[in-house]
């Protein structure tokens, strides 16, 4: 059986890539045993020398921020979830990976395409198969993925359209 979306939880918070905490954007979910992340629009402490004003004119400069990876500028990773944080501090529940090995990403250079991605892998890794199998052979994923960024794509089109599905 499929998890459903209102059985999946939210976090605020970055959950992957080591500067996630510098990251503007950021999506997570706990979809049944998997952590699906997404960040975006990284702008590293360094760019403000300091003071607002000059970081607030180098992101008006570089929107929407530095690649986190090979040409893209948001990322989507799927991780099996492990323990949640049990931290006195934040008591924030948000579970740790198990290992930091990706199941599945996707990369993308739009808030809107990274928002859309992140849903996408959540409903897929939400289904059945996924959940019954643990972790998808990579054969596999790369077909997933290809169909996320199909699902990506058909969303965009009907946004300017302004259509849905």
């Amino acid at each position: 059986m499929d998890i459903q979306p209102n059985d999946w939880k939210w976090f605020g918070v970055a959950a992957h890539f080591v500067c996630g905490r510098w990251c503007r954007f950021h999506l997570c979910t706990q979809v049944g045993k998997y952590l699906v992340s997404t960040v975006g629009e990284y702008v590293h402490p360094r760019h403000s020398r300091g003071n607002e004003r000059d970081e607030d004119k180098w992101i008006e400069e570089n929107w929407p921020g530095e690649d986190i990876g090979a040409d893209r500028k948001y990322e989507t990773m799927v991780f099996v979830a492990g323990r949640p944080c049990g931290s006195g501090k934040c008591m924030c529940g948000l579970p740790v990976p198990e290992d930091w090995h990706e199941l599945d990403m996707a990369g993308y250079n739009l808030a809107g395409d990274a928002t859309a991605g992140h849903m996408a892998m959540c409903l897929k890794w939400a289904s059945a198969e996924a959940q019954a199998q643990g972790r998808t052979p990579r054969s596999a994923r790369r077909t997933m993925s290809r169909q996320i960024k199909a699902d990506v794509d058909e969303a965009r089109n009907s946004a300017r359209k302004g259509t849905t599905k």
